[in-house]
């Protein structure tokens, strides 16, 4: 691309292509996620990165976007129980002690498919600890709008390091050149 004949209409092209974040002040500091973009969410070991990328699973989910979700921290199940939890607005520890009635259960699964009729879906693998080459590969075979990584320090890298610092660029790295080639944001 040259500066002097870049066609200015590609600003709203990228524009209405952005992904809002569902935070209000998010989205206006930063405009939503677009294609290509990798949005880290770091925070202190307890502080619910975990539970805002979920809460983000869920705003895509209701607003017809597909998700990719791969959690190195939790399995398919957990995820799915704190998704229920917040389709059915009770607490997903109720499903892990087992004191949600059977008719809840029931009319959350109706609620999902009501749901998911505008086209968003939420795939969780349950390979983990995936090669960021893998995560992108499979946002491409799914046709996904956004990725979601929880966990990143516990992918392995798709090159060979020697320390911690060449692990975490490398696999930042790949990261960011699978989001720019295959136009898919990660968060």
């Amino acid at each position: 691309d040259f500066y002097s004949t870049f066609g200015r209409a590609k600003y709203a092209a990228a524009t209405r292509s952005s992904i809002d974040f569902g935070i209000g002040m998010v989205d206006r500091v930063t405009g939503g996620l677009m294609a290509g973009e990798i949005a880290y969410l770091i925070g202190r070991l307890g502080s619910h990165k975990t539970t805002l990328l979920q809460i983000l699973a869920f705003h895509w989910f209701k607003t017809g976007k597909r998700v990719l979700f791969i959690s190195n921290e939790s399995t398919s199940l957990n995820v799915f129980a704190y998704l229920d939890g917040m389709v059915g607005k009770f607490n997903p520890l109720m499903l892990r002690t087992q004191s949600l009635d059977a008719s809840a259960l029931n009319g959350l699964s109706e609620r999902v498919k009501e749901i998911s009729k505008k086209g968003g879906e939420i795939i969780v693998p349950s390979q983990r600890s995936l090669r960021p080459m893998d995560v992108i590969s499979l946002g491409q075979h799914y046709n996904v709008d956004v990725i979601l990584i929880d966990g990143v320090y516990l992918m392995r890298p798709d090159e060979k390091t020697q320390g911690t610092w060449e692990k975490v660029s490398s696999i930042s790295r790949s990261l960011k050149q699978g989001a720019l080639s295959s136009g898919i944001p990660i968060v």
